[in-house]
């Protein structure tokens, strides 16, 4: 975690929030770490009401989306390819 090169990598997003207005987030790496899984958890979460509304535009009762976008939002399988959002902002 030595000095992690945020600004410098191809796979860094100038036009993610929060990133682009150097908010000093990512100052030292274990605050750049817990950062991280914030950023993880916040696009899981987005995950988690696009579905719902995508369930309730598409006609679905309320209990069933809600239903429906609990199981996609927190399946294994999603906790499994989350790690993936860690990996892009990590690497060199």
């Amino acid at each position: 975690m030595a000095g992690l090169p945020l600004y410098g990598t191809s796979q860094f997003s100038i036009t993610y929030p929060f990133y682009f207005f150097h908010s000093g987030l990512y100052s030292d790496p274990l605050s750049a770490l817990t950062q991280l899984h914030y950023v993880t958890l916040l696009h899981i979460a987005i995950l988690y009401f696009n579905s719902y509304f995508l369930l309730r535009i598409l006609r679905t009762g309320p209990l069933a989306a809600l239903l429906g976008a609990s199981l996609f939002a927190f399946a294994p399988n999603t906790f499994v390819y989350s790690v993936w959002i860690n990996c892009v902002f990590r690497r060199r």
